[in-house]
């Protein structure tokens, strides 16, 4: 079963996992612009209780040596066998292996490289935890059951200028969002780069249901697939397959980070069934970064001394961030998601201009983090 982005997993005997990841792929450029995406999946398994974070991306401005794979060595770790076959790398994992306390204590570490570890020469670097919240009992077997996948086929019409989502509703799910109020039927897995000649869009994409069953009715003709869509319309077969029809072309102005433009958009309750969507097709402005670890000390420095607004510290607002991000089963996350959830649940103003940039300054710096491989 393929999650994620490159990754694909299944489950040897009764407790080994395995994931696989081809060296030659990538995903365009990481969310702070620092690193080329190769694969990654950062999801929950099933309902096994047992939580996957994978991260592998090159630098920047590297590019996968596979010559630089002649001099491969075991890479090290913690409960990971590591091998290699062409440019296939595969992870396998015991789950039942007792783990260790990550270092902010926030969840169990059943198998990690505790930091980011270099493919040799390849230029490839690996970041890896497979976690539990040392709370929920396991069960592995439960790993590959109802475990969130795209649950949807992207195909491009260049003539007709349109992205095409297949999602099958006619099945049961099982896999359901943090809240705990709703299943999982599609989701992106975090932000898609699109096939051609659509690579320069990717589409963030998430679709849930109150139900385990989706309640849907035919449509032959495209019709706008939510009361609050810019680009995006549907149809439906009888057999419960909607295909998601998303222009290529629109222009809706800068998105919430400022450095994307917004082609296509679909949020709030579907047109048609008993679910619930939030899509955004977008295109990255090349010259546009979101600020890093590395923006100036002292300058951020200065703007969070100098904001009074704000209602708690910034480092208790990145902790809190980090929790949350810690503990997400699988929905799909922007800085505005993450924002109005904490915010709703601190009971704090989500439409503070000053509260709006330390939440984006948290999160970016989370990303920035854990996509380095850091265990926190």
């Amino acid at each position: 079963m393929e999650v994620g982005k490159n990754v694909k997993l299944s489950l040897e005997g009764e407790s080994t996992l395995v994931l696989k990841v081809d060296l030659t792929q990538t995903f365009g450029e990481s969310s702070t612009g620092k690193s080329i995406t190769v694969a990654s999946g950062n999801l929950q398994l099933g309902t096994s209780g047992i939580r996957l974070g994978l991260n592998v991306y090159t630098k920047l401005k590297e590019k996968f040596d596979k010559a630089g794979l002649k001099d491969w060595k075991d890479p090290g770790g913690e409960n990971i066998e590591w091998s290699l076959n062409g440019t296939i790398l595969t992870m396998k994992c015991d789950v039942t292996k007792e783990g260790s306390e990550s270092k902010n204590g926030s969840s169990i570490l059943i198998a990690s490289t505790r930091g980011p570890r270099k493919l040799a020469k390849s230029n490839v670097t690996v970041g890896l935890n497979v976690t539990t919240n040392g709370k929920t009992e396991i069960n592995p077997a439960k790993m590959m059951t109802g475990a969130p996948s795209h649950n949807m086929k992207l195909e491009a019409d260049p003539q007709k200028k349109i992205i095409r989502a297949i999602i099958g509703f006619n099945k049961t799910f099982t896999e359901k969002v943090k809240s705990g109020n709703s299943y999982m039927i599609s989701s992106s897995l975090g932000a898609y780069q699109c096939p051609d000649p659509f690579k320069d869009l990717k589409l963030t994409f998430t679709m849930t249901c109150k139900d385990s069953k989706m309640k849907t009715e035919p449509a032959s003709k495209p019709a706008p697939l939510s009361a609050n869509c810019r680009g995006v319309t549907y149809t439906m077969s009888p057999e419960g397959i909607m295909t998601i029809l998303m222009d290529a072309t629109g222009d809706y102005g800068e998105t919430s980070s400022g450095v994307s433009t917004t082609v296509a958009s679909a949020t709030g309750k579907l047109a048609c069934g008993n679910g619930n969507v939030t899509l955004t097709l977008y295109r990255r402005d090349p010259d546009k970064k979101l600020p890093s670890k590395a923006t100036d000390v002292k300058e951020s420095g200065k703007k969070r001394s100098a904001s009074k607004a704000l209602p708690a510290p910034f480092s208790k607002i990145k902790k809190i961030v980090k929790e949350f991000v810690d503990a997400d089963e699988s929905e799909d996350l922007t800085i505005g998601t993450i924002r109005r959830a904490l915010c709703k649940k601190q009971k704090w103003d989500d439409e503070d201009p000053e509260l709006k940039k330390a939440f984006k300054k948290a999160i970016t710096e989370v990303y920035d983090e854990d996509e380095d491989g850091e265990d926190e």
